[in-house]
Parts: structure tokens; sequence; C-alpha cells
């Protein structure tokens, strides 16, 4: 739905001008025929007016129109609408009248909730005051008004509706982003995992293979041991704190008898990224730890 611009209710499409447009040139179609020599000039500027209005309203974009678009749009359509209303005979529909009121409605549905609103209730009001000032019954007026109204209605509920679904495709959005989100954690977290699991069987393999054949244990055996093991802790302990020069230089002090832990956060501020021996956290002698 946001790929359509549904903040502006399909209204700022071509396929929306195009089609308001058929209407209104089928309304037009109507209206000369049923407009008297006298109701020519009028009817012609508010025909104008309405045209005018339908193209600012159909404006292309994907959100509601900007504070003068809508301010001249309602007044286009109030201008074009009062006009209409003096040639008009409740409780007959007058087309001239009506449209308006309904490019009013879209005026709300697209988002321009006040101006739509404020400039429907006063055509309304003006067609009631008109049918009273001609002598019209109550019956006549209603029906007179009666299209004016369920524009305004439909405006209003069109634009709630797609407010809502709007709402939910965005909660549904953020919903699957963030499962996304998590889903990919929980791969990355797997693929660490792994990783630690194929370095620990590499490192530990020879030794445990050394131990299946039944090798001796002397001392120098047992150091090897014990540097595999503290080796095989390091990348629990401090998998942040990893460089081949480190490493080897830690596993070399060790199998000569030093007790050399190595303690770093998972996460340092930035990882060791040495070129050179020379350059790294290596350059200590690893050899003064030894008992």
């Amino acid at each position: 739905m946001s790929d359509t611009g549904t903040q502006a209710a399909g209204l700022g499409t071509r396929g929306a001008r195009y089609t308001l447009l058929v209407v209104w040139t089928l309304g037009l179609w109507s209206t000369l025929v049923d407009t008297l020599p006298g109701e020519a000039v009028a009817i012609a500027v508010a025909t104008a007016l309405q045209a005018w209005c339908l193209l600012v309203l159909t404006t292309p974009g994907q959100g509601r129109l900007s504070v003068p678009r809508a301010a001249f749009c309602a007044a286009a359509a109030v201008a074009a609408a009062l006009l209409a209303v003096p040639t008009a005979s409740p409780p007959a529909d007058s087309w001239s009248f009506n449209f308006p009121t309904y490019l009013l409605g879209l005026l709300t549905t697209r988002g321009n909730v006040r101006l739509g609103v404020g400039g429907g209730g006063l055509l309304i009001v003006s067609g009631i005051v008109f049918g009273a000032s001609i002598g019209a019954d109550a019956a006549a007026i209603a029906a007179f008004v009666a299209l004016p109204i369920v524009a305004f209605i439909v405006g209003i509920v069109w634009r709630v509706a797609i407010a809502s679904a709007l709402e939910h495709e965005r909660r549904d959005l953020a919903v699957a982003s963030a499962a996304a989100l998590a889903t990919q954690a929980a791969e990355a977290a797997t693929a660490r995992d792994q990783t630690l699991i194929d370095d620990v069987r590499a490192e530990a393999a020879p030794v445990l293979e050394e131990l299946r054949r039944g090798v001796s244990i002397g001392e120098p055996e047992a150091r090897l041991i014990a540097a595999t093991e503290e080796g095989i802790r390091d990348r629990i302990r401090s998998p942040g704190l990893r460089h081949p020069s480190l490493d080897a230089a830690v596993r070399e002090a060790r199998l000569r008898g030093s007790t050399s832990p190595c303690w770093a956060p998972s996460r340092p501020p930035r990882p060791w990224a040495m070129s050179s021996p020379s350059t790294s956290p290596t350059s200590w002698d690893a050899s003064s730890t030894a008992p």
C-alpha cells in the first residue's frame, strides 16, 4: 500500500486525475443541456472553477496538499457551488452544486481535513438556506443536500479507513523488520558459534590424536596439553583479543612453562589489526611470566 501513495488516498496519481476529468466532462455535458440562457455566465464560471479545483486536487504526490493549494482548491469549490446554487430548483439535484461538494469530500480524503470539512459544511448550510429562502419544504431541502452530505460522510470514512489500513501496514512492517533482524542476529550468532567450534576442534584435534595413540605423557606433553587447553579458553574468554602473532607468542611462552592467561572484552572498542609483530602487543616478553 505504501508504494501507491496511500497518504494521498491515490488522488495524487494520473489515474485519479483522468477519472475525475471524465466525470467532470460528463457532468459538463449534462449541465450544458439543462442550463438556461440567463444562467450561462454563472454556470460557465462555476464549471471553470470546478476544473481548476479538480486539477489542484489531483496534484501529483504522495501526501496531502500544501496549505496554499488546499485553500485555493476549497475556495474554488465553494465559489463554484455558490454560483450554481441560484440556478438550482430543490428538490431536483444540481450537478453544478453537487460536484464541488464531491471535490471537497475528496479534499478531506486526501488529508486536508479542516479545509475540506469546513468548505463542505459551508456548502451544505448554503444549500439549506437557499432552499428555505425560496420556500422549499423540509423534505425538498433534505433531498437537495442529501448527496453532498453523503459525499462528505464517504470522504471522511475513506480517510479514516485508509489511515487505519496504513497504520496496520506500518505496524506489520515494523514487526516483520524486527523479526528479520532477530533472525539475522540468531543466524550470525550460530555462525560465530560454529566458527568457534571448528577452531576449537582444529586446535584440539592433534593433541587428542596423540592421546588416542597412547603417547606417554611427560613434561613436554603436559605443557602441550596445558597450552592447548589455555588456547581454547582464550578463544572463549577473549574472542576480541585474537591475532596470529599474539597467539603464537603466547603459545610459545606456555610451551616453555609460562602461565599467560588472556582476558579482553568480547567486543573491544577497536579489534586488533596489526600489520607486523613489531606493531602488535606481542612485543612484550612472554617468557617473563615463566615460573
